[in-house]
């Protein structure tokens, strides 16, 4: 009996609570020996249980308990009378036949509600891990919609901005010179330092890929800068053509420009 009682003293009473659900204090009572504590009837069933839950004979510890509610119950003194004593037997026996019958209903009832008990713990953590699953799925089907969604909307406005923005017309880079009376024109290419004139009636097209200085005599002109119409007076008129840009500059600005020649 001490060994499997130290066994059970070393596992303690609440673990033992936790796992058999006996009252603890019930438990401690039984580890201690104090079976005042209990009736004969609930010593008798929670012993059952341990000796169940962990594989252990308990029948020592059985014995001393019942030995203590034995030793609470009052001697009966039978009459000398046979009958009577046959009766008297027969009577502790169908008791001791009614109280063992009812142990064994109340362990029975016991060990199902903590059967029940394990198995809805047990469904519980089923149901937990299948709603997680179900959680996480959804979530992967609503990234993927949204994730399509956005490729779609995506694809309509790129669709959309192509339709709305017109396509961009390249314009030639030109300069055209027009006038009706002839009007003496001197240019002077920059980079080659190359100086050309003319006197013309009509007009005249320069290609815009160098830098130019212009000169222009008396006359009424029109230029034309990738196509947008510029008017100027008709008395002598310097320019500068830089960079895609048209400027109208005074005779010191040309003359610096030309190192220092007035053409």
């Amino acid at each position: 009996m001490e060994e499997e009682l130290e066994q059970l003293q070393k596992i303690g009473a609440q673990k033992i609570y936790e796992k058999t659900h006996i009252p603890r204090l019930s438990v401690q009572a039984i580890l201690d020996g104090s079976y005042d504590k209990l009736s004969r009837i609930k010593f008798l069933g929670f012993l059952s249980i341990l000796e169940r839950e962990y594989e252990l004979k308990l029948s020592n510890l059985k014995a001393d308990g019942l030995a203590y509610f034995d030793s609470l119950e009052p001697n009966i003194q039978s009459p000398v009378d046979d009958n009577a004593l046959i009766t008297t037997k027969k009577s502790a026996k169908k008791s001791f036949l009614i109280v063992s019958i009812f142990i064994i209903v109340i362990v029975g009832v016991f060990y199902i509600f903590t059967t029940a008990d394990k198995k809805r713990v047990v469904i519980k953590v089923e149901d937990s891990m299948q709603m997680e699953k179900l959680k996480k799925r959804a979530a992967e089907i609503r990234a993927e919609l949204d994730g399509n969604i956005t490729k779609e909307v995506a694809k309509k406005e790129e669709k959309e901005i192509k339709q709305i923005v017109p396509t961009e017309q390249i314009v030639q880079k030109s300069i055209k010179i027009t006038t009706q009376s002839k009007v003496w024109f001197g240019y002077i290419d920059m980079k080659k330092k190359k100086k050309y004139q003319e006197t013309f009636t009509g007009e005249l097209e320069l290609s815009l890929k160098r830098d130019w200085l212009f000169l222009f005599g008396h006359g009424y002109i029109k230029i034309y800068i990738d196509g947008k119409l510029q008017e100027f007076p008709t008395h002598p008129i310097h320019f500068l053509y830089k960079d895609g840009n048209l400027t109208s500059i005074s005779p010191e600005e040309f003359q610096e420009l030309n190192g220092g020649k007035i053409w």
